[in-house]
C-alpha cells in the first residue's frame, strides 16, 4: 500500500524487488491467519484497513517532509490513537498488568516509533512498511521466550515466510548498493 501511495503522492517509484518481497510476505501473512478466518467481521477490517493507510501516511508524510520533528508526528499519532482507543478501554484493564501497560506506553512504544520515523530518513516508505511487519512476527518468539507460549505451526512456517522475503529484500538491496558503489 505504501508503494502505491508513494507513486501517486510523491511520484516515487518502488523498485520490483519490494513487490515481490510483499507477495512473499502476504503469502506468510496468510499461512498465519488462515484458520483464524471464521471471527472475520467488516468492522475489524475496516479497523486493520484504516490502520494500514494511516501507517502509509505516516511514511510518505515522513518521507515528503525529511526536515519535519519525527518526534511530534510521533506524539500526534500516539494521541490520536490514545483519544480513539480510551472508550474502549475503560473498564477493560486488569489493574494488575497496568504497569506493563505504562511501560510499554511511556518507554518501548514511543521508543520504537521514534526510530522508525527517523528509519524514514533512509529508507523508501514501502521499506518501511515491510518492516513494520517483523514487529507483528516477532511478537510470537517474544510470547515463546518470555511466557513460554509455543506458537502454532502455521505462526512458525507464515512468520519464516515472511522474515525470509524481507531477509530477500534486503540482501537484494545490498547487492544493488554494493554494485554501484563498485561501478
Amino acid at each position: 500500500m505504501s508503494a502505491l501511495i508513494a507513486l501517486w503522492i510523491l511520484k516515487e517509484p518502488t523498485p520490483m524487488r519490494i513487490y515481490i518481497a510483499s507477495i512473499v510476505v502476504f503469502v506468510g501473512l496468510y499461512i498465519i491467519f488462515m484458520d483464524q478466518t471464521q471471527g472475520l467481521s467488516l468492522k475489524g477490517n475496516l479497523f486493520a484497513l484504516g490502520a494500514l493507510l494511516c501507517m502509509s501516511a505516516l511514511f510518505i508524510a515522513l518521507k515528503k517532509y525529511q526536515k519535519a520533528s519525527r518526534i511530534a508526528y510521533v506524539s500526534l499519532g500516539g494521541l490520536i490513537v490514545a483519544f480513539i482507543s480510551l472508550p474502549s478501554a475503560l473498564g477493560e484493564v486488569d489493574l494488575s498488568g497496568i504497569g506493563w501497560i505504562l511501560i510499554m506506553g511511556i518507554i518501548v512504544t514511543p521508543f520504537s516509533r521514534i526510530l522508525i520515523g527517523v528509519g524514514t530518513r533512509y529508507l523508501i516508505p514501502a521499506e518501511m512498511g515491510l518492516l513494520m511487519i517483523t514487529e507483528s512476527i516477532l511478537a510470537p518468539i517474544w510470547g515463546w521466550w518470555w511466557l513460554n507460549e509455543i506458537p502454532p505451526i502455521p505462526t512458525i512456517l507464515g512468520g519464516a515466510i515472511i522474515l525470509a522475503g524481507i531477509s530477500w529484500n534486503a540482501w537484494m538491496q545490498l547487492k544493488s548498493v554494493s554494485f554501484r558503489s563498485q561501478s
